[in-house]
């Protein structure tokens, strides 16, 4: 073998955009406003780490109770709601440069507290973005993390190699990490696979959220997108 071989050149082509968005809004009092009251709040427990609490989030609740049409928009004055609508759809038109015939909307959100530990990767499905804004993220907090798509073969049958741990390069990395501040706001297509590894912090405080635009059209034909309202059994 001829070591000595190089590329004329290497083009890093179809990269994974994970986009991050500033919230110019008082974060500190909107922090104190959700600490309060998510403590006298049911909530579902994550599955796989117990210092994990998700409340508000739709679906079995941990009084018993079902959550359809409950968000967090229902309890808050704020403008978070417009701004992640305007954030998406600048993603949505600015960075991914896809075509579109309505504004975003949020369809799902909900908030996350962890005292300790990790949430194992994941990934959302019926939204086409989704997103996490933090709303306290301190130094020993978790960075998010996002699973490299071309490494996660979960479908269809593959030829997989693993990477090598010294010669990791962009296309070969497993995973990207995203060390956010208060404030942000950070985007990325649902299919991508996330969550975080050994959080340290007792006060990681974040909102989560799926937002699809109102209306998608594409190849001539669509559809028009609305929140469930009505309570269902």
């Amino acid at each position: 073998m001829n070591k000595n071989i190089q590329p004329k050149t290497v083009l890093g082509l179809f990269p994974i955009p994970i986009g991050c968005y500033a919230y110019q809004g008082d974060v500190n009092t909107l922090r104190d406003n959700v600490r309060e009251y998510i403590k006298t709040r049911p909530y579902n427990q994550n599955n796989d780490n117990p210092n994990l609490k998700h409340y508000l989030q739709k679906g079995d609740q941990g009084d018993g109770t079902v959550n359809i049409n409950d968000n967090f928009f229902n309890h808050f004055d704020t403008d978070l709601e417009q701004f992640f609508n305007d954030s998406a759809f600048h993603f949505h038109t600015q960075v991914l440069g896809l075509d579109i015939q309505s504004d975003y909307e949020v369809v799902d959100c909900w908030v996350n507290a962890c005292s300790a530990g990790s949430q194992p990767f994941h990934a959302h499905v019926n939204s086409f973005i989704s997103g996490t804004f933090y709303l306290d993220h301190d130094d020993e907090a978790a960075p998010i993390e996002f699973v490299n798509p071309k490494l996660s073969h979960q479908i269809e049958p593959a030829i997989s190699f693993t990477p090598n741990p010294n010669n990791t390069t962009v296309f070969s990395q497993p995973t990207g990490i995203v060390k956010p501040v208060a404030g942000d706001l950070v985007l990325w297509e649902s299919h991508i696979r996330h969550g975080y590894s050994n959080n340290k912090s007792p006060n990681r405080l974040s909102i989560s959220m799926n937002l699809v635009p109102r209306i998608v059209f594409s190849h001539r034909y669509g559809f028009e997108v609305k929140p469930i309202k009505e309570n269902w059994n």
